[in-house]
């Protein structure tokens, strides 16, 4: 008999298999990222400082991730491995929300997704961050839907037990905007990111943007990027490009 525990991962992401999830009202939408693109930071960093993961540990992790040593969902999955509180427990859900309610939000990104809703885009966040997180942060900026790249699943007492990627189910960031396009007969794509994971998906997109950000890890090339037609730009200059 398979237990509940098997149960919650297996129907995770059963939400996924409804085509309403990928069906809009509106002719234009607008997939966002979130960290680094509408709100300072990365979350999985906050929680690796709560839950006792050193820093040089977390980044000798990102580096063989970026290399292509391990798999994202072998990072994600050794990061929770790893994180303890104090008591030397699995952190709880609880634990988790009250880290994922603060954030900060980026200049202009409230002004972005007004402009975007002004212009009938419907607007769609797909992030890399836990779905505890995207789900805050799109209610905050008035994002109409969020699709978690990735959930964390807790067990019937709400310790966290592991990370789902959704990648191992084919759910990419580039492959949720050709469900967005198959499932709507959309007249305009339009994609805004800012690192190496949003680059399928601005490229997918009928116009894509990617927000420069200084300090990158990941080594983005914004100068390839402008030659495939990408545009480049501050997150104010992008909001006032897609204004006019």
């Amino acid at each position: 008999m398979k237990s509940d525990f098997h149960n919650k991962v297996t129907d995770s992401f059963s939400h996924l298999e409804d085509k309403s999830v990928f069906t809009v009202d509106s002719s234009k939408v607008a997939c966002l990222d979130l960290e680094g693109t509408l709100v300072e930071g990365s979350v999985w960093r906050v929680l690796n400082r709560a839950f006792g993961v050193k820093e040089s540990i977390a980044d000798e992790l990102l580096e063989m991730f970026l290399n292509g040593l391990i798999s994202y969902d072998q990072w994600a999955d050794t990061l929770v491995e790893t994180w303890k509180l104090p008591s030397g427990e699995q952190p709880t859900k609880n634990n988790i929300e009250k880290l994922t309610k603060n954030f900060e939000v980026l200049d202009g990104a409230y002004e972005l997704v007004e402009i975007l809703n002004d212009k009938g885009y419907f607007t769609v966040s797909i992030s890399g961050a836990p779905d505890i997180f995207s789900r805050e942060v799109a209610h905050e900026l008035g994002i109409d839907r969020d699709i978690p790249t990735q959930r964390l699943v807790f067990d019937n007492n709400n310790m966290l037990r592991k990370v789902l990627v959704l990648n191992d189910y084919d759910f990419s960031k580039d492959h949720i905007i050709r469900k967005l396009k198959s499932n709507n007969q959309l007249q305009e794509v339009l994609a805004v990111g800012d690192g190496l994971n949003d680059v399928d998906m601005c490229r997918e997109a009928d116009f894509g943007c990617i927000v420069i950000r200084r300090g990158r890890k990941d080594r983005v090339d914004y100068k390839r990027l402008k030659s495939d037609g990408v545009l480049v730009d501050t997150l104010q200059n992008i909001s006032q490009k897609i204004k006019i």
